[in-house]
């Protein structure tokens, strides 16, 4: 490995730690902002929602003026963080790919890495779904959604595609979030019973093989 190509990588490693730490910074001082416990904190949640945003702009805007094309092109989901930041808040399921285990470039630790990925990801948008269907349910006219912890079985609901009828968002922000819910919790079903499937498939095709060889010997 050259020397420079030594220190653009660890300029990428430093970046994305940092990116993934703020992720996480982002989610306290959302859940502040929502939960409002004092005005203090209010205050500071945002303050830190403001600074996590520009920092996330910026290294957009860095990256987009150095590579152009090819960073849209690798990095396209980026855009939307920019116009709805609550998303940076996803970011932080790239915290695993940090991990040692899952810097190997191995049919198992790609599989394990991906299936980690899926379930924080998951967990964390129904963790920042809730919060914000619950900032702009609980003072309306009529809500029904007035607790975080109905927001939370709402939103588990929504996506599961259940949708029992008992809370119901009255605001336009409600709906568009439960809009949002509804569309990833299709993704969210589709993913896990392709990934059922494929694991069913492998171990079959993988008894078929030692059928085979027992078989053959």
């Amino acid at each position: 490995m050259t020397p420079e190509k030594h220190r653009r990588e660890t300029r990428v490693s430093i970046r994305e730690k940092v990116l993934t730490v703020a992720a996480f910074v982002f989610i306290a001082g959302y859940t502040g902002l929502v939960l409002q416990p004092s005005p203090e904190i209010v205050t500071i949640s945002w303050g830190i929602l403001g600074l996590v945003w520009a920092l996330f702009i910026a290294n957009f805007a860095i990256q987009l003026f150095r590579e152009r094309m090819p960073f849209l092109r690798r990095s396209w989901w980026q855009v939307f963080i920019i116009f709805i930041p609550m998303l940076a808040a996803l970011y932080s399921i790239r915290a695993i790919r940090h991990l040692a285990y899952f810097k190997r470039v191995t049919p198992e630790s790609v599989r394990r890495r991906f299936f980690l990925q899926f379930v924080l990801g998951v967990v964390m948008f129904v963790y920042v779904s809730s919060l914000a269907a619950f900032r702009f349910e609980h003072l309306a006219a009529g809500a029904t959604i007035d607790s975080w912890g109905n927001s939370i079985w709402w939103t588990i609901v929504t996506m599961a595609t259940v949708g029992y009828g008992d809370f119901t968002p009255v605001t336009l922000g409600g709906r568009f979030v439960a809009v949002a819910n509804m569309v990833v919790g299709i993704g969210v079903i589709g993913v896990t019973s392709a990934t059922v499937v494929n694991y069913l498939t492998q171990i079959t095709s993988h008894k078929q093989n030692q059928h085979k060889n027992i078989e053959s010997s």
